[in-house]
C-alpha cells in the first residue's frame, strides 16, 4: 500500500456521512491555504516584495514626472533605476514560478486524494437560502474563499495593506508630489 492508498483509505469514512464530509472538505480546504501561506511566505521574501514596490513606484514616479517636463535630468535617473528595476522583477518572477510550481505539484496531488475520497457525485447541500446541492469542488472553493483571509491574517500575512501600511504610502506619494 503506497502513501496514497493509505491517506485515501484514512479519508474514506468521513465521505460516508454528507455532514462530516461537508466538515473535512473545510478542514482540509483550511490545510490547502495554511500551506499556500507558509509557502508564499517562506519563498516570497517581505523585504524583497517591499524594495520591488518601492522601485517601481519610483520608477512610474519618474517616467510621469519626465512626461509632463521632459527634463533630461529626470530620464537619466529613469535610465540608472532601470537595471534596479529588471534585476528584482527577475527575483520576484523567479521566486512566483518557483512558488506557483510547488503549489501546483502539492494541488494535483491533494486533488487526487480528495477525487479518490468523495468521487465525482459527491453532493453537500448547503443551506442557504434554500437547501441547494452542491457538489464537493464547489463547496471547496467556497470554503477556500470563507477560510483565506482569516488564516491568512492568524499566519501574520496581510493580503489588504493594513491603514498604517496605506496612510504612509500616500503621505510618501503627496511629500513627494510636493517636492
Amino acid at each position: 500500500m503506497n502513501f496514497f492508498e493509505i491517506i485515501v483509505e484514512f479519508l474514506k469514512p468521513l465521505a460516508v456521512n454528507p455532514g462530516m464530509g461537508s466538515l473535512t472538505i473545510l478542514g482540509l480546504s483550511a490545510l490547502m491555504t495554511i500551506f499556500s501561506t507558509l509557502l508564499n511566505k517562506l519563498i516570497m521574501s517581505e523585504e524583497l516584495q517591499k524594495a520591488y514596490t518601492k522601485e517601481l513606484s519610483e520608477y512610474k514616479r519618474l517616467m510621469s514626472e519626465y512626461k509632463m517636463k521632459g527634463d533630461k535630468k529626470i530620464l537619466i535617473k529613469i535610465r540608472k533605476k532601470e537595471p534596479i528595476i529588471a534585476n528584482l522583477s527577475k527575483k520576484v518572477l523567479i521566486r512566483t514560478v518557483l512558488r506557483m510550481a510547488i503549489l501546483l505539484a502539492f494541488a494535483w496531488g491533494f486533488f487526487a486524494v480528495i477525487g479518490a475520497v468523495f468521487g465525482p457525485d459527491y453532493t453537500i447541500f448547503i443551506p442557504f437560502p434554500v437547501e441547494t446541492p452542491v457538489g464537493w469542488f464547489v463547496w471547496y472553493f467556497i470554503c477556500i474563499f470563507a477560510s483565506s483571509l482569516p488564516l491568512s491574517k492568524l499566519l501574520g500575512i496581510s493580503m489588504v495593506p493594513s491603514t498604517q501600511e496605506a496612510t504612509s504610502h500616500e503621505e510618501e506619494s503627496s511629500v513627494k508630489a510636493k517636492g
